[in-house]
């Protein structure tokens, strides 16, 4: 005899649900930092020997905030021929691993300082390509400190530093210190050749004139002049406190950020103090940004007002004096899209605000013509200048994200539990998986990641507000990786912190960050490779749906970090995920006569026997059962079985009449096992099969 169950129709009655949110509490233990989990020890000295007691760059979007470029870049020290004003700065900052962490372009310590660093060979940036970069830079404390840092692109890696000039040169732009005495059109022959740069200038060398005499400078005077134009559109102040708008409420002049082009002539100009006079005493020489209005005389005397003027070139957005010079990290982050024409657009971005609250930001774009024009190649140097006068400063700066080296990415998805499909809606108590898929192109890549052979990839993985990775009870998460032969084990990754939580009556330990030591590691000559993860995590509340960080990846040359979308988690619906069949297999007509006494059967899909309920209400499971026509009627056949954990059987009759199989919150153990039969005897048994069919009710417990 066969008898089977097949669910028939489920009956749903939605109730007024409360959720429990979760509890919280930390692990005793304080957590590494990423950059101590990644191998970025922040400690050492310079090349000088002086320790290195700059405070550590924080993380960036819950990635390390720098990572070591051995190898990548190197300073510029060689002073120009015939230079003794200038004392070589640019300091390698090296960590206690021997790692490269970042570089001091001038130090507080000295005057006349002139610093660089640059790519080594092999490591341009190439502009027939996309890129990323992120850099932080650090300028001290002091906010009458100079003169700043510069990012430049250039034709070329230059072999000395500038010759003189001061500090308000910042290590690449035309010497103006003469203007006074020569015409201004020659400065950009003294500049840095076929370059472009980003200045962080914080100290204000902006002209007076008292008493006959200028005071400290000629570069900046253009920078302020571009944002508050002269009412005669022409770039001469009038005397004694011009340029009021460019200035605090203290009276003391802004700092700002700017972009131009060092070696084209128009990016010089002549800055007249008195229009009516003549002579070199009447002006000095600027570096002309170009404003909205702003035009400028191109060279020399009075005289010229009436001849050629200029627009200047590039930008320059003012900042508040002190916010650069504030003792803490500033980002700058770098986009370059090509437009598949030889050109393309570099889009810098700060996370400094200039005086209108405006972000430092800004835009350009070069055709291929100007990229001749302005470097003569497609693969450019780059790297960092600064300078100090006889104020100094420290110059610092770190490397977050370096292009070129590295042809890596990651991709992070939420899948289902068998990572089968994507997910786009998710509900509470359910688990899913959050895929990672990295890939590393050794082909496009200058080197193996990580570059030594005795270290490995390490992972940080993070989820949402509303998920959390699933912790057994050894206080792990057992995580799938994949390596790129398409071998799969299963590595235990360690929480960071956890959490307690009561997730649909059911108390579970979650984590929200997690972290695996060794991944293994992909070399150049293997080509095209990837690796993949497969993270457990449940939805344990209610709520938006979000993008967040989903962790980084890293070795001891690169990391790269991931964004996963997560939909919100709902409230499930009443439902069944599968209804179990019982088979009681052949039995004799004998037997059938003399009825059977709680014979054993098997039970198909028990183990996938799931009741998902709303929320922490109670509900109640019912069954009925029809009849197998035994004996012409039902009620002859009873079937008892085993739910979860509880040892008394639940037994159902098949009189169609419902039978309480559960009551209360939902079940941490649903499985139903040891299922037996038992029958009336029955004088006219006879072959064949005697089925039946069970119907599965959830009834909320305001209609109970």
């Amino acid at each position: 005899m066969m008898l089977k169950k097949k669910l028939f129709k489920t009956v749903l009655a939605m109730a007024t649900m409360v959720l429990i949110a979760p509890s919280q509490f930390a692990l005793a233990a304080t957590p590494q930092t990423l950059d101590d989990f990644f191998g970025y020890k922040w400690d050492g000295t310079n090349d000088k020997g002086a320790a290195n007691d700059y405070p550590q760059p924080p993380d960036i979007d819950g990635a390390p905030g720098f990572v070591p470029f051995n190898d990548v870049f190197s300073p510029v020290t060689a002073l120009a021929s015939g230079d003794t004003s200038t004392v070589p700065g640019s300091s390698v900052l090296t960590n206690t691993s021997n790692a490269d962490i970042g570089v001091e372009v001038t130090s507080n310590k000295n005057e006349a300082q002139q610093g660089s660093i640059w790519n080594t060979t092999g490591n341009e940036l190439d502009l027939t390509k996309d890129f990323h970069a992120q850099m932080q830079l650090y300028f001290g404390v002091n906010d009458d400190s100079a003169d700043g840092l510069a990012f430049v692109m250039a034709g070329s890696r230059p072999s000395t530093l500038l010759n003189g000039g001061g500090g308000g040169r910042l290590g690449i732009w035309g010497d103006l210190s003469k203007s006074m005495k020569t015409y201004t059109t020659d400065a950009y022959k003294t500049a840095l050749q076929k370059s472009f740069a980003i200045v962080f200038d914080t100290y204000s060398n902006v002209g007076t004139y008292d008493g006959g005499t200028f005071g400290d400078a000629y570069y900046d005077t253009g920078a302020f002049q571009s944002v508050f134009p002269p009412t005669n559109n022409v770039a001469y102040p009038s005397r004694g406190g011009y340029l009021s708008g460019a200035k605090n409420s203290s009276g003391a002049y802004n700092q700002y950020v700017a972009y131009g082009y060092p070696s084209q002539p128009n990016q010089y100009a002549w800055v007249n103090v008195f229009p009516s006079a003549t002579g070199y005493a009447a002006g000095m020489g600027t570096i002309a940004f170009s404003g909205p209005t702003q035009k400028y005389a191109r060279s020399g005397y009075s005289s010229d007002w009436n001849g050629t003027n200029i627009n200047g070139m590039g930008a320059a957005q003012l900042v508040p004096r002190g916010k650069m010079t504030d003792d803490t990290w500033h980002l700058l982050t770098l986009d370059y899209k090509t437009d598949g024409a030889g050109g393309g657009t570099l889009t810098y971005t700060t996370d400094l605000n200039d005086t209108t609250g405006s972000a430092v930001s800004k835009s350009i774009t070069w055709t291929a013509a100007d990229i001749q024009k302005y470097f003569g190649t497609n693969k450019v140097a780059w790297g960092f200048t600064g300078a100090t006068g006889q104020r100094h400063e420290n110059g610092v700066v770190v490397f977050q994200s370096i292009p070129g080296i590295l042809d890596n990415s990651i991709d992070t998805k939420l899948m289902a539990e068998d990572d089968s499909t994507d997910v786009t809606k998710t509900y509470l108590g359910r688990q899913y998986q959050q895929q990672y898929t990295v890939s590393y192109n050794g082909s496009n890549s200058k080197q193996n990641w990580p570059a030594s052979d005795s270290n490995h990839l390490a992972a940080d993985l993070q989820t949402g507000s509303h998920y959390g990775f699933v912790v057994n009870s050894d206080g792990k998460v057992p995580v799938k990786i994949t390596d790129k032969d398409g071998k799969t084990t299963t590595v235990d990754a360690d929480p960071v912190s956890t959490e307690s939580a009561t997730v649909s009556g059911t108390n579970v330990t979650i984590a929200r960050d997690i972290r695996i030591s060794d991944i293994g590691s992909l070399k150049k000559m293997d080509g095209a490779q990837t690796l993949k993860i497969l993270a457990p995590v449940e939805a344990t509340s209610v709520g938006d749906a979000e993008t967040v960080n989903s962790g980084t990846v890293g070795g001891d040359n690169g990391i790269v970090t991931g964004k996963v979308e997560l939909p919100g988690p709902q409230i499930p619906p009443l439902s069944f995920d599968a209804a179990p069949d019982f088979d009681f297999g052949t039995v004799g007509v004998a037997d059938m006569i003399a009825g059977l006494k709680s014979k054993p059967g098997t039970v198909a899909n028990g183990s996938k026997f799931q009741i998902t309920l709303p929320g922490d209400t109670n509900e109640t499971v019912q069954a009925e059962m029809s009849s197998f026509g035994l004996n012409g009627a039902g009620g002859n056949v009873s079937i008892g079985f085993k739910l979860g954990d509880s040892t008394t059987p639940v037994t159902i009759t098949d009189n169609g009449a419902a039978t309480n199989v559960f009551t209360g919150k939902t079940l941490s153990n649903q499985n139903i096992s040891d299922p037996t039969i038992t029958t009336a005897p029955s004088r006219d048994a006879k072959l064949g099969d005697y089925k039946s069919q069970i119907t599965w009710t959830i009834v909320d417990a305001a209609t109970n």
